[in-house]
């Protein structure tokens, strides 16, 4: 059970932890780009143009609503957030989705909606173009070091698979973190990509940071570890055939959406049977 001191602590720390996606994104979606001439010098801080959108947004509701600013997995959504998005995004649009998740939030601040793959997800669909002008070009060729350092298509900041796991790794040391549930939707996901000979889909950078970084979402995610497991079966399985067979770059999300929607509806259950 974490106090609101060590919640307080441990979303700074994840947040911290976060940097080097956003860094390594200024560098595969900016600094590279803008040497080939294919984007000006403002646009390689994209990323940090969608971060600052959501704590000017957030900031500005609390100051509405007479609000004090918390530092907890809300908070922590607003930095995850831009790592999803697609490199096409709409300001417009995201700036009206995000006003109105913090409006959601604001007055709904104890609901268990799994509102954070949702938002994703719905951006994702409507803005629909992953590609950054060079990988539109296929300008790039790619060998296996490559992938797994984040040099593919993808959301913005989430093709870096060598961060992921490092980040998942002192987060797990930390204590903030379910890896049962991280290693349980692993197992299904390899073995169905061995079996049906996507072996590209090991090195799909915005499945695996989903399943690294947002499938164990404290807020939305089981707390039996038994259930864990079973939830994070799920997620790997749904992931795969969902990346194959709906959306290649929203399948994690959708995956994700899916079964913390599931434990949103068990737990009200739960409490209309108390």
């Amino acid at each position: 059970m974490h106090t609101k001191n060590d919640l307080k602590n441990n979303v700074l720390k994840y947040i911290l932890l976060l940097m080097p996606l956003y860094i390594y994104c200024n560098y595969k979606n900016g600094i590279i780009l803008y040497e080939k001439n294919l984007i000006n010098l403002f646009s390689i801080f994209k990323i940090e143009y969608l971060l600052l959108i959501n704590l000017f947004l957030y900031v500005v509701c609390l100051i509405i609503f007479k609000k004090k600013i918390k530092i907890d997995m809300f908070f922590l959504s607003l930095f995850i957030i831009p790592i999803f998005m697609p490199y096409n995004i709409n300001f417009l649009l995201y700036s009206l989705l995000i006003l109105g998740l913090i409006m959601w939030y604001i007055k709904f601040s104890n609901s268990d909606f799994p509102v954070l793959p949702f938002l994703i997800f719905i951006l994702g669909i409507i803005c629909n173009d992953y590609l950054n002008p060079a990988e539109k070009n296929n300008l790039y060729a790619f060998n296996i070091f490559d992938l797994f350092f984040g040099r593919t298509s993808g959301a913005l900041g989430s093709t870096n698979i060598f961060l992921g796991l490092i980040i998942t790794i002192l987060l797990t040391i930390n204590n903030f973190y379910k890896i049962s549930i991280c290693l349980s939707s692993f197992v299904p996901y390899i073995l169905l990509l061995i079996v049906f000979r996507e072996y590209a889909y090991l090195f799909h950078g915005t499945n695996i940071l989903s399943m690294l970084l947002l499938s164990p979402w404290l807020s939305y995610t089981p707390i039996s570890k038994n259930i864990q497991i079973i939830y994070g079966l799920l997620v790997g399985i749904f992931t795969f055939f969902f990346t194959k067979y709906i959306h290649f770059y929203l399948g994690g999300i959708l995956a994700i959406l899916i079964c913390q929607f599931l434990v949103y509806i068990v737990c009200i259950i739960k409490r209309k049977m108390i």
